[in-house]
């Protein structure tokens, strides 16, 4: 990563270095003053003369008789107002007449106070240490913490060309050209047939909404490129805020763009040129006769992205067009998919079953729409139909790539994906339990973004209702001239499949298509496909997933696409030696894997993927490796291990179990074992790989366990400690993810006793006035059926969209355990608050679990070692400076 000395200012750090040196020389002054005190204190004649000596070198006033210390100046001011020591004072004044307060007890006084000064002494001492390891961190000397082992060379490149290693992007280079030059023509003519045969003419309601659907797009269309003034400085705000989140542009263009924001001069001028642009919007062009320079670009994840330079006007101009676009295209084809005509959810109980289940159970007891499945087709409504384009054009952006979010109400990126594997987690369980069968296929595009054909997103775009004029545009987008290599004069070529990366545009046309293939899966075989971009999962029946899986090849094939075969895979589970032939072989070869789990075909539970974690390690050693400096080797563990590991073992919940908790605490402790064993003398735990690397680098050793762990806020490393985040979550988790199906299919055949128990109890009249309630008939022309209470297999036919107790046991499978937070003791808890009066966010309110558990567990050392939980004053540490280079994100030196 690069030198954090590249994103401050010299000022700061002349500012920085000045405090780093102050600190030092009060620390000088102070071990010099403190050894004169401790020669008067030796020196003095009896125990009393020799406490209050120490008094006053601690700064206590109303000590009387007593001389300063040689220098004229106390050690340690804050002490003044310490009551504790202002109690010793009283308590010498009354041995001077109390013969009760014992030699002993005075000697104890005098202990505690020389404690005081060797205190000090360490938390200068510690301070020091903080000021080395950041001057440190700003001037690295550039030698790795350790030499880094060869890149690995078994990596393959992936179809999306976005995972490579580094010594391999001549190969993406190449990669990318034999793509994005060579056309793949698709015939329009059969994507209309085939996309108008989803909404046949016979089907009046689908065919009406399909034509509403045109004309509103219709409708945008002409306005959106009748307006002559689209740009203000309010428009300019948001599209720029939202250009600042994502990839396309680079840190040194972004940082024109934060400057443009407080210029409100410049925003008026860019908005002047941009609405003229706009108003020539049919001679638009992308203004680069030597082309556009291409190259692969480093993302923060350490992902490599063909990425080519571009104007930041262009950028602002073309992200405005790519966001309202898309709110529009969202809004619209939501109100398409509303319409029960089109879009095909479970099946509801019929009018005749209702009024059957009403008979038999009275009105009160039928829940109609209140099963899981009417729950998880709310959830795939509001989470992750079309998560990818945005809302409001003041989002920006959709959820797919953005884990940071301003509304607390919005859930991030990776709140989706996350809830989406508990979603797939629990539907196996229920599945499994109520049906004994179940099927997940997993799979996604290949090239898609840099590879889909430019026929295709045309012909889509027509089918919908785009007019013209803006396909016009979108193709002259689409068709950028490029320039593979930076040498002056090298050939420019003109583009002929695949999308800018990293634009909202882009965004949006792979959007299209992929909007393309919801409506066709769900019109074919009645289910919905869980799609995050271009990334797919079914879940369901398994013949239903057959059907949905050949229904994407036919629409994969007619549409110019192809699948990644490396990230297609099914499981087909099932209870006992249950397995249809013919659906097994149907289901795509390969495993479903979603972060570092795989699901188990034969098991039904997701568990650790080993090899996975193995290739993961391994790069997480080489980026350990190469940082040059030991709070960058902090950071990088932080990022990893805290963030990467974190989320992808998937975040603990009750359809994991605590069992999962468990593996993955385990595969923890095996990571830090594989990491740290061979390095000599160094244990098997960062703990002890750190103090080495402390004592290696910066010449310190005997550093505390709670200087590593402790909040930067009370002067500690904020070292990670990866165990902590699921020991906190362990003991709420239920043990067994099936007992919860297992109590409800025992409460449902109880519940249906009762019921039959209930109605047979029934008078006659009772079963005559419900039945002219529901029938408006006489009982006597009641038919057999309804004389004998309905069958098990009937009360539980529709369970799945209205038993209120199934959407229970679902709701309950997907739930996150709240933190159990560790009690902390009163000394600690006294002391903590008197922090927060120095440090706000150090408040008991503020903390969470895993920073309380830290301070907890290194309470007594902390204490002892510096008279309370904070190691390091905070006036002694330039913590400004550390905030803007924590805040600094760590770009993967290695792929993860």
């Amino acid at each position: 990563m690069s030198s954090p000395s590249s994103v401050l200012s010299q000022t700061l750090q002349s500012i920085t270095t000045t405090k780093i040196r102050e600190l030092r020389k009060q620390r000088d002054a102070f071990e010099t003053r403190k050894a004169k005190v401790l020669e008067d204190y030796a020196r003095a004649k009896d125990h009393e003369a020799g406490i209050r000596v120490l008094l006053a070198g601690l700064g206590v006033s109303d000590v009387s008789d007593v001389p300063a210390p040689a220098t004229g100046v106390v050690l340690i001011n804050h002490h003044s107002q310490d009551p504790e020591l202002k109690n010793i004072h009283r308590f010498l004044d009354q041995s001077c007449y109390d013969p009760s307060i014992s030699s002993s007890m005075l000697q104890d006084f005098a202990a505690g106070l020389r404690l005081k000064l060797d205190q000090q002494s360490r938390k200068f001492d510690y301070a020091d240490l903080y000021s080395r390891l950041l001057l440190e961190w700003l001037h690295p000397s550039g030698n790795p913490i350790a030499a880094s082992p060869t890149t690995d060379e078994s990596g393959s490149l992936d179809g999306a060309f976005q995972l490579v290693e580094k010594d391999r992007l001549q190969q993406l280079r190449d990669k990318f050209e034999a793509v994005v030059f060579e056309p793949v023509v698709t015939n329009e003519i059969e994507i209309d047939n085939y996309m108008s045969s989803m909404f046949p003419e016979d089907d009046d309601e689908a065919s009406r909404a399909l034509r509403e659907l045109r004309e509103t797009v219709k409708n945008f269309s002409n306005d959106f490129y009748g307006k002559k003034t689209p740009f203000d400085l309010t428009v300019l705000r948001w599209c720029i805020g939202s250009l600042l989140k994502n990839d396309l542009l680079r840190d040194e263009q972004k940082s024109i763009l934060e400057e443009f924001l407080t210029n409100d001069v410049a925003l008026t001028e860019i908005a002047d040129v941009l609405n003229m642009r706009f108003e020539d919007l049919h001679n638009w062009s992308w203004e680069a006769e030597d082309g556009m320079f291409y190259e692969p670009r480093r993302q923060l994840n350490g992902k490599y992205r063909i990425m080519m330079d571009e104007d930041i006007l262009q950028a602002i101009f073309l992200h405005f067009i790519g966001i309202t676009w898309s709110v529009a295209l969202k809004r619209r084809f939501r109100e398409l998919v509303a319409n029960k005509s089109v879009w095909k959810g479970a099946i509801r109980m019929p009018r005749e079953d209702l009024y059957r289940q009403q008979y038999f159970l009275g009105e009160e007891a039928v829940s109609i729409n209140e099963g899981w499945l009417p729950e998880t087709e709310r959830m795939y409504d509001e989470d992750y139909f079309l998560c990818s384009l945005p809302n409001t054009v003041e989002e920006g952006s959709g959820v797919y790539e953005d884990d940071d979010k301003d509304d607390p109400a919005v859930k991030s990126a990776n709140e989706i994906r996350q809830q989406l594997l508990r979603q797939l987690a629990s539907e196996v369980i229920i599945r499994q339990s109520l049906y004994g069968e179940v099927a997940v296929i997993q799979s996604d595009l290949a090239w898609f973004a840099a590879g889909m054909p430019h026929s295709t997103v045309f012909a889509l775009l027509r089918f919908f209702g785009v007019s013209e004029a803006w396909i016009a545009f979108f193709l002259k987008f689409a068709e950028a001239p490029l320039r593979m290599s930076d040498a002056p004069g090298a050939d420019v070529r003109i583009r002929k499949r695949g999308l800018p990366m990293a634009h909202a545009l882009e965004k949006l046309l792979g959007e299209v298509i992929l909007f393309a293939l919801d409506i066709v899966v769900n019109r074919e075989a009645k289910t919905q496909l869980y799609r995050l971009h271009d990334d797919f999962w079914l879940c369901g029946e398994p013949a239903v997933c057959v059907t949905a899986w050949k229904t994407m090849k036919e629409f994969a094939s007619l549409m110019g696409l192809e699948f990644n075969k490396s990230k297609t895979g099914s499981a087909y589970i099932t209870t006992g030696s249950k397995v249809d032939k013919d659906v097994a072989d149907a289901l795509p070869e390969g495993d479903v894997r979603v972060g570092l789990l795989k699901l188990d075909a034969e098991l039904g539970t997701w568990i650790i993927d080993q090899p996975q974690v193995d290739s993961h390690v391994s790069q997480l050693r080489k980026q350990l490796a190469a940082c040059t400096s030991i709070f960058s080797w902090i950071q990088t563990w932080n990022s990893c291990i805290g963030r990467f590991f974190l989320h992808t073992f998937g975040e603990p919940a009750n359809c994991f179990g605590r069992s999962h908790v468990d593996s993955v605490l385990r595969c923890h402790e095996n990571i830090q074992r594989e990491l740290f064993n061979d390095a000599d003398g160094t244990g098997d735990s960062v703990v002890e790989y750190l103090k080495h690397l402390i004592a290696e680098r910066i010449g310190v050793s005997d550093v505390t366990d709670s200087f590593l762990f402790l909040p930067e806020e009370l002067g500690g490393l904020g070292l990670r400690n990866p165990f902590l985040s699921f020991l906190v979550l362990r003991d709420q988790l239920c043990d067994d993810p099936q007992q919860t199906m297992k109590e409800f299919k025992a409460d449902e055949a109880k519940t249906y006793k009762t019921a039959k128990e209930d109605f047979e109890g029934l008078s006659e009249l009772d079963k005559r006035y419900r039945f002219k309630t529901l029938y408006h008939d006489s009982y006597s022309a009641a038919p057999a059926e309804l004389k004998e209470f309905m069958s098990f297999e009937e009360y539980t036919r529709y369970r799945d969209t209205a038993s209120r107790s199934l959407k229970l046991a679902h709701r309950e499978l997907m739930e996150t355990p709240w933190e159990k937070e560790l009690c902390l003791s009163r000394d600690v808890s006294d002391a903590l608050r008197k922090v927060s009066h120095v440090q706000p966010t150090m408040s008991l309110s503020d903390l969470d679990a895993e920073r309380k558990w830290i301070i907890q567990l290194y309470s007594a050392d902390l204490f002892k070692r510096f008279g309370g939980l904070d190691i390091v004053d905070k006036g002694l540490l330039p913590l400004g400076v550390m905030t803007m280079l924590r805040n600094k994100n760590v770009t993967w030196q290695m792929v993860l």
